[in-house]
């Protein structure tokens, strides 16, 4: 039996169709079609950028566990996005301001199936799981698997520290303007002194009884021998949003972070992958996390935007002291 059309200009005509839809899908979700590469000399780490049609909505999260904190700290007036505060058996919800946060208890089935998957880790959350300074990481990197939060609404996410004492009213603007700037894992750089190496923070850990049994200086042992490299971003070539590429030499703080306080853009598919990798590092290697963290940064290519930018925080902003906050003695109040 003859066909009574032609099958090729109608297979074209239909995957012209095909390529329109998609076209048109794309712009309308303002998602690019490109892939962005990030060679860390030793891999190579590929995500999609972000979709900027998901408006970014601000929370903030923090913990007191284990009474570390006799209050949880702030005097701000927010009413239009979330703070959660962390608790557990020792540090009561009396203790909390429920005008500015929202107290939520500790749950270990949070991390039940961490247990299993790391069994055998030095800092295994079910063998360690009267360790609150531990449990305290969980909600530092992975507070976007908490029911509560994640529920809220919240695709960018402000960790504090129990000690930092918020005192900006417009806060939660400022973290939404970064996020959408592109300032994904914000954070102040360290001092000086540091030099923005692994080496330094580790030789300093030492003096730090939260790290006594902690195996800090395998765990630089095992990050050389997995390639890492001290001040590895000064050489290294980044890509841009728009595929462009960058290098050059950065600030001799740069690379070694206090992480009392980092912004998280949680439409961004490689904020996951770095807590995750942040976690699994406080687990299996050491609960020093600001020896993980330019780890993970490395591991995955990322370009941290350090703080102060010059621009929401003056040049003259601290981690301890700036436009957002004050940081205060531990057990201060």
């Amino acid at each position: 039996m003859k066909m009574s059309f032609d099958i090729v200009p109608v297979t074209i005509l239909l995957l012209s169709i095909l390529l329109l839809l998609l076209l048109f899908l794309m712009t309308y979700l303002n998602i690019s079609s490109g892939v962005y590469v990030y060679n860390t000399g030793t891999r190579e780490f590929y995500h999609k950028p972000i979709e900027r049609h998901a408006k970014a909505h601000a929370c903030i999260v923090s913990a007191i566990l284990g009474g570390y904190e006799k209050t949880a700290k702030g005097k701000t007036n927010i009413t239009d996005h979330s703070m959660f505060m962390i608790l557990d058996e020792k540090s009561k919800e009396s203790t909390v301001n429920s005008s500015i946060w929202t107290p939520v208890k500790l749950n270990s089935t949070w991390w039940a199936n961490d247990c299993y998957r790391f069994e055998g880790a030095v800092n295994n959350p079910c063998v360690n799981k009267h360790d609150s300074f531990l449990l305290a990481k969980f909600v530092k990197t992975q507070a976007h698997r908490i029911d509560v939060v994640r529920n809220s609404g919240c695709n960018v996410m402000l960790w504090v520290d129990g000690t930092l004492d918020i005192h900006y009213d417009d806060i939660m603007s400022d973290i939404e303007a970064m996020a959408d700037e592109g300032k994904n894992f914000a954070v102040f750089m360290h001092n000086a002194k540091r030099k923005g190496t692994l080496s330094a923070e580790i030789a300093e850990s030492h003096r730090n009884r939260h790290y006594d049994k902690q195996p800090i200086d395998y765990q630089y042992k095992f990050y050389l021998e997995d390639g890492f490299k001290e001040r590895w971003f000064d050489e290294h070539t980044f890509v841009d949003r728009v595929g462009g590429t960058y290098k050059y030499k950065r600030d001799i703080r740069y690379g070694m972070y206090v992480t009392c306080m980092v912004l998280f853009d949680l439409r961004d598919p490689v904020t996951e992958k770095f807590l995750d990798c942040w976690w699994e590092e406080t687990i299996r290697r050491s609960t020093q996390d600001q020896v993980s963290f330019p780890y993970c940064a490395w591991k995955l290519g990322i370009d941290i935007p350090a703080l102060p930018d010059g621009k929401i925080f003056s040049k003259s902003d601290t981690h301890a002291k700036n436009k957002w906050l004050t940081k205060e003695l531990h057990g201060h109040r």
